[in-house]
């Protein structure tokens, strides 16, 4: 059976996957540490909207997309 990580793990195992081997536990748990805040940090820019409709989901994210331009990033 497969495991469905939420978003906030799948972060948290992206950055662990990054993260350099260690022998130390203690170097390992600080290396998380670090790989969560760095995750936190990501996510308190992020927001998640739950819409009434499909078509109400595609015409706030034309408003935002005409507002933000570039600057906005779709997650899903």
């Amino acid at each position: 059976m497969e495991v469905k990580l939420t978003p906030y793990e799948e972060e948290i195992e992206k950055e662990l996957e990054k993260a350099q081997p260690v022998e130390d536990l203690e170097a390992w748990k600080e290396a998380l540490k670090e790989a969560a805040s760095r995750t936190l940090a990501e996510r308190e820019k992020a927001v998640t909207l739950k819409f009434p409709s499909k078509e109400a989901k595609e015409e706030a994210l034309r408003m935002l997309k005409e507002r933000f331009g570039g600057d906005l990033e779709i997650l899903s």
